[in-house]
């Protein structure tokens, strides 16, 4: 329509233009992905508005700080586009739609070009200090080595490689826990 912006025009105002565009990924990289994503919480709302230019600056604030991102979209009228439109405006991957929630992906711009990485931060719940140890080991030989198995294999699967990086928290009796357990994303 005459007079409104297209998404490429707002974004070339605001500097997103001159992000890489987004990368392509394979069924299994979006996949992984989404499973990644299954524990976070939306970081965006997207309201009744729809897509504007302060929710695009807010995703790239998001995707900056965190390269994975959920986006909640209230009631749109098509998901599928709205979603596209966040995915393009933010320069990012389109990892799926889970319900009215859009997960996007934008590897870190500090990264070389020809060595990306991607940060994966992860943290292993025991119900006791005693518990703690036994997972950590000897001087953190158990932790080293389960973070190098799964680094190998997380790298293998996304095709990128990956900074792992694991910690070992005590939440006291959180399998019985309702309160805990919907903290960690069991619902």
């Amino acid at each position: 329509m005459p007079g409104e912006d297209s998404d490429s025009s707002r974004a070339q105002r605001k500097g997103r233009a001159d992000r890489p565009a987004a990368p392509a990924l394979t069924g299994a990289q979006r996949q992984s992905l989404r499973g990644q994503a299954h524990a976070l919480k939306p970081l965006v709302q997207v309201g009744h508005e729809g897509v504007t230019e302060a929710v695009l600056d807010a995703v790239d604030e998001a995707l900056v700080a965190h390269e994975l991102v959920k986006v909640r979209l209230h009631a749109p009228p098509d998901k599928r586009s709205d979603a596209a439109a966040l995915a393009e405006g933010a320069r990012a991957a389109l990892c799926g739609i889970v319900g009215h929630t859009v997960i996007l992906w934008r590897p870190r711009e500090d990264r070389p070009a020809g060595r990306p990485l991607t940060d994966i931060h992860a943290t292993l719940y025991v119900e006791r200090t005693s518990q703690k140890a036994i997972i950590i080991g000897h001087k953190g030989s158990r932790l080293r080595d389960v973070g190098q198995t799964a680094r190998r294999d997380i790298e293998a699967l996304l095709g990128v490689p990956v900074y792992l990086d694991l910690h070992v928290k005590v939440a006291k009796d959180w399998q019985r826990d309702p309160k805990q357990l919907r903290k960690l994303g069991f619902d």
